[in-house]
């Protein structure tokens, strides 16, 4: 058997030469081989070559897609993003601080001069639940529509955050009423 093969020094590209065998005019050499002539490699396509950027792109239609994550928004889409978030706090937070002073510094006066059958905490209360809800459903929205939005992002983990509070404080006033009641029918 003849063999065909040179012994030459290849490019590492660690830097140490290797004895390995290249074929003559480099007819099996792949992309990133060394080629002492310089001759085109055959089975590399250049990328950069002007003559095969319509290959190279039909190429790359073959190839599945990079999905993108977040969609990028406009400056006048992330404007209203900010304006429903900031809308979404006046709902969940302003709203109900106000009516809450209301019947804290206002509710025993209302209650002595209109009578008994005064509703004015109860109205007030409501006015609290729905503000409460309608920031649920903005930020919602806002989380829906601008999803690439960090205000909307934010938001959402701030009513998370004090949902969760309100959960855990409902189950600690739960227990406590367990608690006492035991220690009651205890005595």
């Amino acid at each position: 058997m003849d063999n065909q093969y040179q012994p030459q020094d290849q490019y590492n590209p660690g830097g140490q030469p290797q004895q390995g065998y290249i074929p003559p005019n480099n007819q099996f050499a792949g992309p990133g081989s060394y080629n002492p002539e310089g001759q085109p490699q055959q089975g590399y396509i250049d990328p950069y070559n002007p003559a095969n950027r319509e290959m190279v792109k039909n190429m790359g239609a073959h190839q599945p897609q990079a999905i993108p994550l977040e969609d990028e928004l406009t400056p006048e889409e992330n404007h209203k993003a900010n304006i429903m978030c900031v809308i979404s706090l006046f709902f969940g937070f302003v709203i109900p601080l106000f009516c809450f002073g209301l019947i804290t510094f206002m509710g025993e006066y209302v209650e002595q001069n209109a009578g008994t059958d005064s509703s004015f905490s109860s109205v007030l209360t409501m006015i609290m639940s729905l503000s409460y809800l309608a920031s649920w459903i903005i930020m919602i929205i806002v989380r829906v529509k601008y999803k690439a939005n960090k205000f909307g992002k934010i938001l959402m983990w701030i009513h998370i955050g004090i949902l969760a509070l309100g959960v855990l404080s409902i189950i600690l006033v739960i227990v406590a009423c367990f608690g006492i009641l035991s220690q009651c029918s205890n005595q």
